[in-house]
């Protein structure tokens, strides 16, 4: 018994995670941890996307027309002036595998995917450390 207290301690002390989000992390599964807390920082929408590509995935049309029986009539959107705050609350409380960006008059600007949007989240944890 104490020897796996001690082995606890030890690996605790080196490794604050545990293992199984290690094990996520390794496996690269799109697990979105809702106990993280980010610092956003007044960030936007439009901050986070430099020339639209880092999280905004263009798609084709024909690509749209490929999931319309799978794609929800009514998806979510979101302006591209919105904070990240609210990105992360409709991908964590309401189960949003992707958000649809829009600009200020209604267009399309492209799309939030769940693991777009979780290597965003990976790269600013990156920059913060």
């Amino acid at each position: 018994m104490l020897a796996v207290l001690v082995a606890k301690t030890v690996v605790d002390a080196l490794e604050p995670k545990g293992i199984y989000d290690l094990v996520i992390k390794l496996s690269q599964l799109p697990y979105l941890n809702v106990k993280h807390q980010y610092l956003w920082g007044g960030l936007t929408v439009s901050d986070a996307t430099p020339n639209g590509y880092l999280i905004c995935r263009w798609i084709m049309m024909w690509k749209l027309s490929m999931w319309c029986m799978y794609m929800n009539k009514t998806p979510l959107t979101i302006s591209i002036n919105s904070p990240l705050e609210l990105v992360q609350q409709f991908f964590i409380k309401l189960g949003a595998q992707y958000v649809i960006v829009t600009d200020a008059d209604g267009y399309y600007e492209g799309l939030i995917d769940k693991n777009g949007w979780l290597a965003f989240l990976d790269e600013l944890e990156m920059k913060a450390t």
